[in-house]
């Protein structure tokens, strides 16, 4: 839902004409309005695809959110044509990826985050339980099979 709630406020101020936009402080200042806006999107998409389709590995997840946040800015931009003042910028759309891309990035490093933080509780909570590093089920030693 604050997916769309997002699209829809991206959407509306796509629909403001040109001469009713702010003036911006310096050139190009508008291509970080597009970064913080699309990282937004991106963190967005990432977290709806991740509780959606719950075994998409996160990898994978993020590169759809990036994906579909970066179409959606194409698709903004040719909005845009239609809207009086205002036109289409293929930066505009690279702005919207980068954004994108960092919106997703930051949900990642949080939840790596959170995960390690929750296996260091649980060895805290226990400490008779012995720790060495090891990652459960890759690191783990091999039983071997005897007859």
């Amino acid at each position: 839902m604050a997916v769309l709630a997002w699209y829809a406020l991206i959407f509306a101020l796509s629909s403001v004409p040109g001469r009713d936009l702010p003036e911006m402080p310096a050139q190009n200042a508008d291509k970080f309005v597009h970064a913080a806006v699309y990282a937004v999107l991106g963190a967005l998409c990432l977290r709806a695809l991740r509780r959606s389709f719950a075994k998409l590995q996160a990898p994978v997840a993020a590169v759809c959110a990036v994906a579909l946040a970066t179409l959606f800015g194409v698709s903004d931009e040719l909005h845009q044509l239609l809207t009086p003042g205002r036109s289409a910028d293929p930066h505009d759309v690279m702005a919207d990826a980068i954004g994108a891309v960092i919106g997703a990035l930051v949900v990642l490093a949080i939840g790596r985050l959170r995960l390690l933080d929750r296996g260091a509780r649980r060895i805290d909570e226990n400490p008779a339980l012995p720790y060495d590093g090891a990652k459960p089920g890759r690191d783990a030693p091999r039983r071997e099979n005897h007859p």
